[in-house]
């Protein structure tokens, strides 16, 4: 068995590794999904995709082939589609921010299809991304040990940071725990990786308890059979995790008692110090047991036909397990038929949980079945083509029986189909499939070092995959990035020395016919080809930085108005120039000068709005209260009623019609503190909310 030592010249690691930096500070930064996180990230991004196609060309190596190439342009295929969207969509300034948020996945994927990935490189990358978001996951906690209110860095008794969104965190921990643990199964690993890696997967797993997601159980039970099914030596990979899991089991009832104690009358510093204690501990714990079982797989040599009959033995074992948990699990339900319909009359009531102990043992009570609902609508209106990337909450603050104004569907297969039809969904699944096929038949060349790593890799996609089903994940490039990143690498990997395969083969990586001197034709085709991903990186440089330096602008003049009302308003008419499709400036630029007095400026402003987005309710909802206070009665219910109908679920839209109505005086100082104190009243008192009191 060879040892992984490091690579001598790896030059996959560079832009491996500075793609790895972005992911993590994504991770940080809100998971990446506000404009001003997202959009340098895909600039950086797209210049090292620049940067190594050329080196790489220049080198000669082989650029993707077969299922390879086949995938990239049904990426690049679905990320056009998004852009045409813009065309057709009721909110073009939505549709541009979707669009690019498919554009930086496919710039993703390209960056790491480009070179051929040697297995104990991408194990480096892909080992390296785990620990650093253990290290993330750690910190956040010693933050919130650090300061005098824990409860800063959680959403009603739930983990939500980093990300801000207690879902997204789950996702982010687990999806990097199944690469660590794969990792720390192999022998080819030296020890102390082995041993940190052990450790990180344990952290990852006992952190992911922490936001108390109910999604992150199916997608954790799907990851681990997409794992088991590829990865090598099944009773090794199962050995390793018995440990993880013990200690995940005795760290448990500690991690759980964070969310009672903070929703009801316990000590929340008191919860959170000993859920940190608990982690450290379960971390060091496992890392020593990683250390002793990597020294000991060194001297250990089993024969192949121990291994054969252990292997079997170990798979009936768990067999009998999950059948014995499947007849306790009848027994405890009763009748599955109408325990399944129970739950689904739950899960259609919306009934928010009750608070207890446990998220995980509350009602499946929630909205999503409504915003399911109102996809579907969607994607029953416009079958084909879809309303539009990003389109979703205009409809949905129409047709909503809930009072949440979500943004997204929370599912990424209703989401594609709604907004892109059948024909984006279809790119999406034809993308999918063809790279996993891909991935998985390189990883079967690689060796058994490439296999375990394109298991753990797999795994993750596959547990962003569906718990994103039920969740709006899409929207976090710190998790679609990766998936996307994996896809790529798994399916670059280069095959093992000894595999005897006939690469004469065009669909066999590194046979591609249009290396220069294998085909006479090979460098004019190369030569059209880079002109034409030139001038695609150009104009994608141009889709990213126009609207970022756009919400450059607006954030400066949302932030120094009190200071210098004009400069923010030289900001905010910047922005609108740069970005000509959103209302995000104008609608800034009309609250500022609602708040200082300025009535002719504010007009102008949220009719700029109107005109970019005819159903934003909100502008209709200012407009229609500076008609009163200006005493055009008959304005003000015109636009109030046309606010009701684009949002007829908000109740104070509907009481400031009845006070326009009655002859009541409005005004824009009540109408500020009702907006603030909803906002407190829906997401409490946060990090990033502490104005809430």
């Amino acid at each position: 068995m060879t040892r992984l030592r490091a690579p001598n010249v790896a030059p996959e690691l560079l832009p491996g590794v500075a793609a790895l930096i972005v992911f993590v500070v994504w991770a940080a930064a809100d998971g990446g999904v506000p404009a001003t996180s997202m959009y340098p990230g895909a600039l950086f991004l797209l210049g090292l995709v620049v940067v190594t196609a050329f080196a790489y060309g220049r080198a000669g190596t082989p650029m993707p082939s077969g299922l390879n190439r086949a995938a990239l342009a049904l990426l690049a295929g679905f990320a056009a589609w998004h852009g045409l969207s813009i065309i057709w969509a009721d909110v073009p300034g939505a549709a541009w921010l979707g669009a690019n948020r498919a554009f930086l996945y496919l710039t993703v994927f390209a960056l790491f299809a480009i070179p051929r990935w040697r297995p104990s490189s991408a194990a480096v990358v892909l080992g390296a991304y785990s620990i650093a978001i253990a290290g993330l996951g750690v910190v956040i906690l010693l933050k919130a040990n650090g300061n005098a209110d824990p409860t800063l860095w959680f959403i009603k008794g739930r983990l939500a940071e980093p990300g801000g969104y207690y879902n997204a965190v789950a996702a982010l921990f687990l999806a990097a725990s199944l690469p660590a643990l794969s990792l720390a199964a192999r022998p080819e690993l030296p020890w102390p990786a082995r041993a940190t890696l052990l450790g990180a997967a344990g952290a990852l797993a006992e952190l992911a308890i922490l936001p108390q997601s109910r999604g992150a159980v199916l997608g954790l039970a799907v990851a681990l059979l997409v794992y088991f099914a590829l990865v090598p030596a099944r009773l090794r990979a199962l050995l390793m995790l018995l440990p993880v899991a013990l200690a995940v089991a005795l760290a448990a009832p500690t991690l759980l008692d964070v969310y009672g104690a903070i929703l009801g009358d316990g000590d929340p510093s008191g919860a959170v110090a000993a859920a940190t204690r608990a982690v450290l501990l379960s971390a060091a714990g496992l890392f020593a047991a990683g250390a002793l079982i990597a020294l000991a797989d060194r001297r250990l040599h089993i024969s192949e036909g121990v291994v054969r009959v252990a292997s079997r033995a170990t798979a009936a074992a768990v067999a009998v397990v999950a059948l014995i948990g499947v007849v306790l699990a009848l027994i405890s339900i009763g009748n599955p038929i109408s325990w399944a319909g129970d739950r689904w009359d739950e899960f259609k009531s919306s009934a928010a949980p009750a608070e207890q102990s446990s998220r995980f043992t509350s009602v499946v009570g929630s909205n999503r079945y409504d915003f399911w609902r109102v996809a579907f609508d969607e994607f029953q209106r416009e079958p084909v083509l879809g309303v539009g990337a990003d389109n979703f909450a205009v409809d949905y603050l129409r047709e909503r029986r809930s009072e949440e104004e979500p943004f997204f569907a929370h599912s990424l297969p209703l989401e594609r189909l709604a907004q892109t039809g059948i024909v984006g969904a279809g790119l999406l699944l034809g993308f999918l499939v063809t790279a996993a096929v891909a991935a998985i038949r390189a990883g079967h060349r690689s060796g058994p070092l490439g296999r375990a790593t394109t298991a753990g890799a797999l795994a993750g996609v596959a547990y962003w995959l569906a718990h994103g089903s039920v969740d709006w994940f899409w929207a976090f490039p710190a998790l679609g990035a990766p998936a996307m990143a994996w896809l790529a690498m798994t399916a670059r990997l280069e095959p093992a020395a000894e595999d005897p395969r006939d690469t004469s083969d065009p669909t066999v990586e590194g046979s591609d016919p249009t290396v220069e001197g294998s085909d006479p034709g090979g460098r004019g085709w190369r030569v059209g080809l880079g002109a034409v991903a030139g001038v695609a990186a150009a104009l994608l440089a141009a889709s990213y930085t126009l609207p970022w330096l756009a919400v450059r602008d607006v954030e400066v003049a949302a932030g120094s108005w009190r200071a210098d009302a004009e400069g923010a308003f030289e900001a905010l008419d910047r922005a609108e120039g740069l970005d000509p499709l959103s209302a995000d400036a104008p609608i800034v630029a009309g609250t500022i000068a609602a708040r200082i007095g300025d009535r002719e400026r504010l007009r102008s402003s949220f009719s700029e709005a109107l005109e970019r987005d005819p159903n934003n309710w909100y502008a209709l909802l200012e407009l229609g209260t500076l008609d009163a206070v200006e005493g055009n009665r008959g304005q003000a219910v015109a636009k109030l009623r046309r606010a009701a109908e684009l949002n007829p679920g908000d109740p104070l839209i509907k009481s400031q019609l009845r006070a326009v109505k009655a002859g009541r005086p409005v005004s824009f100082a009540r109408l500020d503190q009702a907006l603030l104190r909803r906002v407190c009243d829906r997401v409490g008192k946060t990090a990033d909310t502490q104005f809430c009191d």
